[in-house]
């Protein structure tokens, strides 16, 4: 019967997901390994509280998940492990292990698609599916002898409340070796059905592969499985580790889908000035047409004076040497005739700055913060000896002044 289920429920998978895939955009399909530990629930060991470290054994599973648009997928699991507990107790001295095998086929919600902008999400399902056990127990040590439990805790191979022999009476250990069959007559269902309920988180490692932390308790119905046959139906949780591999496209968007036609390749190589560099790498991305660039789309400068080749008057400039704005060497000849040229076309002012200066017209107007490093003397107004330091520190560079602000210091003079 539960072969017959198992075998159902993987028609299922694959009679559906076809269907499915046709009716629902950007589905993709994973399939996962994990290994983790089971921690049976059920009478046995309930005495000793679950979760002792008595009642942990190993598991594995294999997945195939077929995702369903955007928040849903059907999951497909196979899993192999053991389960097992032990109850010590002055009245209890029960035990059981036994190796399953559960195939089930879950719905999962994943919460991938609210919270976009993280890489771990969680996600919840609930399945239904069909397990097969057989019970052992471990009655013997490993020379044969029955074990004896007496009331001061030891192990005996002679009943305590029965005649003894104290010639053979001997204490024994248990070697935990579960040799003997539980279910001898096999009277009880060894293929309950279960209802595997899961939690967990999917953790995106690359747009191909995500890993999940899951924890699954299965409420199975039997009470059988640790061969007491008493108390409420017996359950397992499976806490588990797994990587996935997808195969397919995950579900676009409504973001996405407002792309879906525009072509980013030809986006990333559009080289607005033309001069061979895409625009998301050209640091220069006006230049002239025909004009040689490097690397980075800059046009060339291969006397490396500041000046582009194209714009250069004197390509082959010295390094280190000062230079106009067409990349001509400045001299200290140049300069001295720039002064005159400057001076010359200011003469008008210069001449009535002394005129100014000579009529004694004090009307005490104070010096803006601008005009302030002109006030050498620091008497509060702008002298004419002041103007011509201020223009000869401008020639030799000794200060921050510019024509403009030398203009309008000029104009201030006459003002103050």
């Amino acid at each position: 019967m539960g072969k017959k289920v198992i075998t159902a429920l993987a028609a299922c998978l694959v009679i559906l997901c076809p269907f499915m895939a046709q009716n629902l955009t950007g589905n993709y399909t994973g399939v996962s390994v994990g290994a983790g530990v089971l921690i049976f629930d059920g009478t046995v060991g309930n005495l000793n509280g679950i979760g002792t470290i008595t009642m942990v054994r190993p598991g594995g599973h294999l997945q195939i998940e077929q995702r369903l648009g955007r928040f849903f997928s059907l999951d497909l699991t196979g899993m192999y492990g053991q389960l097992g507990a032990n109850n010590r107790t002055n009245t209890s001295f029960n035990n059981f292990e036994t190796d399953i095998q559960q195939g089930d086929l879950a719905l999962t919600f994943h919460f991938d698609r609210i919270f976009k902008k993280v890489s771990i999400t969680p996600f919840v399902g609930v399945g239904f599916g069909v397990m097969h056990y057989q019970a052992y127990t471990d009655l013997k040590a490993a020379d044969g002898q029955r074990y004896y439990y007496w009331q001061d805790g030891s192990i005996m191979n002679q009943p305590e409340n029965g005649t003894i022999n104290p010639s053979t009476l001997q204490n024994l250990h248990r070697d935990y070796v579960y040799e003997s069959k539980l279910d001898s007559l096999n009277k009880f269902n060894h293929y309950p059905y279960c209802i595997p309920v899961s939690v967990g988180f999917d953790m995106k490692l690359s747009p191909k592969m995500k890993a999940k932390l899951t924890a699954t308790y299965s409420f199975t119905t039997s009470n059988q499985i640790d061969g007491t046959n008493s108390g409420r139906n017996d359950g397992y949780l499976y806490t588990s580790f797994s990587l996935s591999y997808l195969f397919g496209k995950e579900p676009d968007s409504e973001e996405d889908k407002r792309y879906e036609k525009v072509d980013f390749s030809k986006i990333d190589q559009t080289d607005s000035d033309g001069d061979g560099v895409p625009d998301l790498l050209d640091d220069c991305p006006a230049t002239p047409k025909g004009v040689k660039v490097n690397a980075k789309g800059c046009p060339l400068d291969s006397d490396g004076d500041g000046i582009p080749d194209y714009l250069d008057k004197e390509p082959h400039t010295k390094k280190g040497a000062m230079v106009d704005n067409m990349g001509v060497t400045v001299t200290e000849e140049i300069i001295a005739k720039k002064k005159k040229e400057w001076e010359d076309a200011i003469s008008d002012k210069a001449q009535l700055v002394v005129v100014k200066e000579s009529s004694g017209n004090e009307l005490g107007k104070a010096i803006p913060d601008e005009f302030k490093a002109a006030d050498i003397n620091g008497d509060g107004k702008i002298q004419a000896e002041e103007i011509t330091k201020v223009i000869d520190g401008f020639f030799s560079g000794e200060n921050n002044f510019t024509v403009e602000k030398i203009n309008r210091l000029i104009d201030f003079f006459f003002e103050q």
